[in-house]
């Protein structure tokens, strides 16, 4: 029988390279962020139905906004503090025009 053993992958690169690559990929799962974007996407969501059933631009476009950008933010204060601006966003520009 043949003995397997885990290795690292040998692209050349040292292992602190890929050991900070696990890091930053083990950080964006953190508790508070996995809530944040859960938090976010489902008021987007909810402001995107509603801009999509009345036909607004302004709710559809913000409340698609917040149900995409957690995907592309890797810290937490970051994704909380675009998410607070875009749902603040969302009162501010509801009477603004149609």
């Amino acid at each position: 029988m043949a003995n397997l053993t885990l290795q690292a992958p040998d692209d050349g690169v040292d292992s602190a390279h890929h050991t900070a690559i696990f890091y930053r990929c083990a950080a964006m799962f953190t508790a508070a962020s996995l809530f944040g974007a859960i938090l976010f996407g489902s008021i987007g969501l909810g402001a995107f139905f509603y801009g999509r059933k009345t036909a607004a631009a302004k709710p559809l476009i913000i409340g698609f906004a917040l149900m995409v950008f957690p995907y592309f933010v890797s810290e937490t204060w970051l994704l909380y503090a675009i998410g607070a601006v875009l749902t603040v966003s969302l009162f501010l520009f509801r009477d603004w025009g149609a």
